[in-house]
C-alpha cells in the first residue's frame, strides 16, 4: 500500500512540474505563439513614452508581411493585456524594424510580451500614435515616392525633395536612408502647424559623412548643413547643425551666422555612422551630443526660431550642403534629456545587449473533448410533417455546433450559457436517427460527436376509413371521397371537423344500423354527393 502511494505521488509531481500547463493568462486565443522580450533602461532616470527600437528577427510562423505582430504590455506570465503601440519601419524576408512605444519606461528592465502566428490577422500598427506630442517631425527617411519623404508624426510635415530622386533612397543604419549630394529635402515651417517651437527644441540624425575634409569657403566658414533652421545666412536667425570636417558644429538662436558651438573634440570618419543630438533652451544651455554622450555645452543666444526648415542645406540654393548619408531625423519641441539622447543610441548600436528575446512559447493545447449531456426533443409529436426542435448542452465547445439528421449537417444556434439548439422540417413519417457534432475551444479544436439518438415523425391516421366500432371522427380538410359502404355499428356517431369537401360517389354510402344515431357537421364541411351516394338507416 505504501508503495502504490509513492507511485503515485511522484507521478502527481512529475506532472507538476515537467508536463506543459496550459497557460491562464494568454492575451488572446486566436495568436498561437508569443515571445517574452526585456528591454533595459540604461539610464537611471524614467523615460516617458520613450519609442524603443526593436530587430525582430523573421520566425517562420509569422506572417510574411509582420501584420500578425502584436506587442503587449507585460511579462508573459503576468502581462497587463494592454496592446502598445508600434510602428512597423521596414521588413525583409529576414527581418522587421519596428518602433514601439514604452508609456513609463522605469530605469532598469523592462517586459514586454510579442505575439504571433494569426493567419487572420491584419495590420495592427498605430505609427503615429509611437510619437509623443512633443515630436514635431519623425523621418526615417522613406520615400513616399520620387520627390516625397514621410513624417510619421500627427503633424504631416512631410519633406519634398530638391530633385526627383534627389536625395535618393538607399539603405540605412535602420531600413532606408537617404543620400545627399549637392541637394536637400524642405519640410514644413516649425513655428506653427499643430506643433511647433518656442523655447526648446531637440535635433537629432544618424550620419555617414562622404568627405571629412573642411573644404574652402562656406563649407569651411560654416560646415555641412545637416540641420537647418534659418530664413537666410545673411540674415539670420539661426538654428543649424552641421558637420565641419571631423566635428560637429551647432548655432542656436543666434543672430550671427557665424556664431557656433564647436565640438572640436571628436574624429568623424567617413566609415561608420554616427547619432548627433542637440538640445537648446533660448538663452540658456545648449548641448551637443555625439553617439549618446555629451560632447560640448554653452549658452545659447536669444534670437528668435526661424520658420524654414530644411535638411541638408541652411537654405535652398545656398549651397552650403550636407555630402553623405542620412537617417533617423527628429525634431521635438523640448529639450530631451541626456538619459533619453543616450537610450536613443544605445537601442539601435548595442541592441543585442539592450534588447533580449525570450524563447517560443506556443499556446496550450486542448486537453478536453466537447461533452454532450442534457438532450431534448419533440420526439413523437409530430403527425405526417412538421418542425423538429432540438437542444443539447456543450462543456468545452469553441462555438461550432452542428446537427446531423437525414444525412445532413445544420449549424445550430446558441440560446444561452452552454445549451444549443436547432431544427428540421419532417415531410414524412419515419424514424430519424440523429447526433451533435462540436469542436474544442482550444488551439487543437479537438473534435467530438454525440451518442446517436432516434426521432420519430408519427403516421397520419386514415380518416376516410371507418375502423368499423367505435365512434368516427372525421377531418373535412382531408376531402375524403366515399366510392364504397361503410357500415356504423349500432350507437356509434359521426362528428366531421375542420373545412373541405366529403364526396359520395355512385356506392359511396354511410349505413347506420341502429337507431338514435347522429352526424355532427362543422359549418365549413360541404357534402358532395353524386347519384347514388349518401347514407342509409
Amino acid at each position: 500500500m505504501k508503495k502504490m502511494f509513492f507511485i503515485v505521488l511522484f507521478c502527481f509531481i512529475f506532472f507538476i512540474f515537467f508536463l506543459p500547463l496550459a497557460s491562464a493568462d494568454w492575451w488572446n486565443s486566436s495568436w498561437n505563439y508569443r515571445k517574452e522580450i526585456n528591454i533595459t533602461n540604461t539610464g537611471s532616470t524614467t523615460l516617458n513614452n520613450f519609442p524603443v527600437y526593436l530587430n525582430i528577427i523573421y520566425n517562420e510562423t509569422m506572417q510574411g508581411d509582420y501584420d500578425d505582430l502584436r506587442f503587449i504590455n507585460g511579462s508573459c506570465a503576468s502581462e497587463g493585456g494592454i496592446s502598445l503601440d508600434y510602428e512597423l519601419e521596414n521588413y525583409t524576408s529576414s527581418k522587421a524594424d519596428i518602433w514601439l512605444r514604452i508609456p513609463v519606461f522605469l530605469a532598469g528592465v523592462y517586459s514586454i510580451c510579442m505575439y504571433y502566428n494569426n493567419s487572420g490577422a491584419t495590420n495592427g500598427e498605430n505609427k503615429t500614435g509611437v510619437w509623443d506630442s512633443n515630436y514635431l517631425a519623425v523621418f526615417h527617411m522613406q520615400d513616399l515616392n520620387a520627390t516625397y519623404i514621410v513624417d510619421s508624426t500627427l503633424n504631416s510635415r512631410n519633406g519634398t525633395k530638391s530633385a526627383s530622386n534627389g536625395p535618393a533612397q538607399i539603405s540605412g543604419i535602420i531600413g532606408n536612408a537617404q543620400y545627399f549630394s549637392n541637394d536637400n529635402i524642405k519640410s514644413k515651417s516649425l513655428t506653427s502647424g499643430k506643433n511647433n517651437i518656442t523655447n526648446n527644441y531637440t535635433l537629432e540624425a544618424w550620419i555617414k559623412p562622404e568627405y571629412i575634409t573642411n573644404g574652402s569657403g562656406d563649407i569651411d566658414k560654416y560646415g555641412q548643413t545637416i540641420i537647418g533652421i534659418a530664413a537666410d545666412p545673411s540674415s539670420g536667425p539661426y538654428d543649424w547643425l552641421t558637420q565641419h570636417g571631423k566635428n560637429i558644429w551647432f548655432s542656436t538662436f543666434q543672430s550671427s551666422s557665424t556664431s557656433f558651438i564647436k565640438s572640436d573634440n571628436i574624429i568623424l570618419t567617413t566609415t561608420q555612422y554616427y547619432y548627433v543630438a542637440a538640445t537648446s533652451m533660448k538663452s540658456s544651455e545648449a548641448i551637443i551630443y555625439v553617439n549618446g554622450t555629451k560632447i560640448k555645452n554653452e549658452t545659447a543666444s536669444s534670437s528668435n526660431m526661424s520658420s524654414l526648415f530644411t535638411l541638408g542645406d541652411l537654405r535652398p540654393g545656398r549651397a552650403i550642403y550636407y555630402n553623405g548619408t542620412m537617417d533617423e531625423v527628429r525634431v521635438s519641441n523640448i529639450q530631451r534629456s541626456a538619459d533619453w539622447i543616450n537610450m536613443s543610441y544605445q537601442i539601435v548600436v548595442n541592441q543585442g545587449t539592450y534588447v533580449i528575446v525570450g524563447n517560443e512559447e506556443a499556446q496550450a493545447s486542448d486537453t478536453s473533448y466537447p461533452i454532450f449531456s442534457n438532450y431534448y426533443d419533440n420526439n413523437a409529436s409530430l403527425v405526417g410533417s412538421g418542425t423538429g426542435l432540438f437542444n443539447v448542452t456543450i462543456e468545452n465547445t469553441n462555438g461550432t455546433v452542428l446537427l446531423e439528421i437525414n444525412n445532413q449537417n445544420y449549424t445550430a444556434t446558441n440560446l444561452t450559457s452552454n445549451v444549443y439548439n436547432a431544427s428540421y422540417a419532417f415531410t414524412s413519417a419515419g424514424t430519424y436517427s440523429y447526433k451533435w457534432h462540436s469542436w474544442g475551444n482550444g488551439t487543437s479544436n479537438l473534435y467530438n460527436a454525440s451518442e446517436t439518438r432516434s426521432y420519430t415523425v408519427n403516421a397520419s391516421a386514415d380518416t376516410c376509413t371507418y375502423s368499423g366500432s367505435g365512434n368516427w371522427a372525421l377531418n373535412c380538410a382531408d376531402n375524403c371521397v366515399f366510392s364504397t359502404t361503410q357500415t356504423i355499428g349500432s350507437g356509434n356517431n359521426i362528428t366531421i371537423t375542420g373545412t373541405g369537401t366529403l364526396t359520395f360517389n355512385n356506392n359511396g354510402r354511410w349505413a347506420f344500423t341502429g337507431t338514435n344515431q347522429y352526424i355532427t357537421i362543422a359549418s365549413g364541411c360541404t357534402l358532395n354527393i353524386n347519384t347514388g351516394g349518401g347514407w342509409n338507416y
